[in-house]
């Protein structure tokens, strides 16, 4: 199997290519990545993880004639390429491939035009604005979407209900026959504090500190009025992003330089030294799958909420919806720290409640279904239409009038948006 993703970086979509790599690889399937572009952001610790249980190959080694400056983002996908070596390629690993974003489709479609065949191919959601973005009324985000909907429901991977409903709802398509699997994580085989409940005074967050990921501003806002509860109470943040310095600013604005810490980019081998002796963590993605999982009581960061509101903790979710901003049952998050600090007990039954609930997201249950859903590609219709110079013309184009600021929402920036179109 063949996983096609943009590069790299320190986020949810890249650990969870370590997990479902090292588990596939473990069941003895033939695993590759192969990355569309190499960025300033890669993490080469986390590329070299993946490296021990899956074949990484970049898009630039098949190229006829590398243009290094293409290959440093996604436009590197229309570079001359030697497509009867990618062919060799795909049948080196089943000819079976998963896209993991537009991009990656973007290619395929230009690659199977070209000659290349695959006997299988799925597509993942694993942002709800990836493919589901409004209408920029541009060449290439029309022809992507097109690509998209090519797809039988019975090939698109969701990884909760939610986007099964907002894509149904959305392009007019009947979704329900399509698998939603878990954002598979590794469950430890320990979950011990060093020290007493009573004196665990560290809250955590770790996650890109981008635009939707409004929980780490509400936490702060509301620190001050749990320090009256326990003053020694410290927020401690992980991750780097855009943000970061508006959060700063935040800090300084109460006065919570001495309470609030800034640990920037962590390893993600580091992630369970970190989370040890921690009272609560609070975040969205697989961060708070993991979290949970080591028995931190976690509470869910709703992405995009204006307002400082949860929906509980991981344990009070059902199904696998747990982080998008959808109409449910939501309490300030001001109202869960405060009663995990009420009471020993509070804390020792959501401890409990969320590491039973990551059970549900095993990477075992993921592997099962990535292995039992092997999904033919439609038919080659859609893939001859594309005109790899009217899509680059067209993306350039685009990038232009958002530069220019002619476009309120780009394209580039659709994950940093909320589903509310």
């Amino acid at each position: 199997m063949i996983f096609i993703a943009n590069t790299l970086p320190m986020n949810g979509g890249s650990t969870f290519l370590l997990r479902i790599c090292k588990e596939l690889h473990s069941r003895g399937e033939k695993v590759a990545v192969l990355l569309l572009f190499s960025h300033k952001t890669e993490d080469l610790n986390l590329k070299s993880s993946i490296g021990q249980y899956a074949d990484i190959h970049y898009l630039s080694s098949f190229s006829y004639a590398p243009l290094y400056f293409l290959f440093s983002s996604q436009l590197g996908i229309f570079s001359p390429i030697r497509f009867k070596e990618l062919a060799s390629f795909f049948k080196k690993y089943g000819s079976i491939a998963h896209v993991m974003g537009v991009f990656g489709l973007l290619f395929l479609a230009r690659a199977v035009k070209a000659g290349c065949v695959l006997k299988s191919c799925t597509v993942g959601v694993y942002h709800q604005n990836e493919f589901m973005y409004p209408d920029y009324k541009t060449y290439f985000s029309r022809y992507a979407k097109e690509i998209f909907c090519s797809f039988s429901p019975g090939s698109i991977i969701f990884f909760n209900e939610f986007n099964v409903m907002k894509y149904t709802s959305f392009f007019g398509i009947d979704y329900s026959a399509s698998r939603v699997v878990p954002i598979g994580i590794e469950m430890p085989k320990t979950i011990v504090n060093s020290i007493p409940v009573s004196e665990l005074t560290r809250i955590v967050s770790i996650g890109n500190l981008v635009n939707f990921k409004t929980y780490n501003a509400h936490v702060i806002n509301i620190l001050p009025a749990l320090l009256k509860i326990k003053p020694n109470l410290i927020y401690e943040i992980y991750g780097a992003g855009p943000n970061e310095t508006v959060l700063k600013l935040l800090v300084l604005s109460l006065n919570l330089d001495h309470y609030v810490r800034f640990h920037g980019i962590v390893d993600y081998v580091d992630f369970k030294k970190i989370l040890l002796n921690s009272f609560a963590f609070v975040g969205s993605g697989t961060a708070i799958l993991e979290a949970s999982a080591l028995g931190v009581p976690s509470i869910v960061g709703i992405e995009s909420s204006h307002e400082p509101v949860t929906y509980g903790f991981l344990s009070d979710v059902s199904g696998l919806a747990y982080n998008e901003n959808f109409d449910q049952k939501k309490y300030f998050i001001y109202d869960k720290i405060s009663w995990l600090l009420a009471d020993v007990e509070n804390w020792s039954k959501i401890s409990k409640g969320c590491h039973d609930k990551s059970k549900e997201f095993s990477i075992d249950k993921t592997a099962n279904i990535f292995i039992e859903v092997r999904s033919s590609l439609p038919e080659s219709l859609v893939f001859n239409k594309i005109s790899p110079s009217k899509v680059l013309f067209s993306i350039c184009l685009h990038y232009l009038k958002m530069k220019l600021g002619l476009l309120k929402r780009s394209f580039f920036e659709r994950r940093n948006e909320g589903s509310s179109f």
